[in-house]
């Protein structure tokens, strides 16, 4: 039951939250107005 724990969580651990926020149209919309913000954050 070890190498089985490891496996699992590891393939749809990344690809759930990556196509999450991919999908989700907050993230693009919002994208343009927090573009200046995000330069004077750095």
């Amino acid at each position: 039951p070890t190498p089985s724990a490891p496996n699992p969580p590891v393939q749809p651990a990344p690809e759930k939250p990556s196509l999450r926020p991919s999908k989700r149209p907050d993230l693009p919309k919002p994208g343009n107005l927090p573009t200046q913000r995000r330069i004077a954050s750095n």
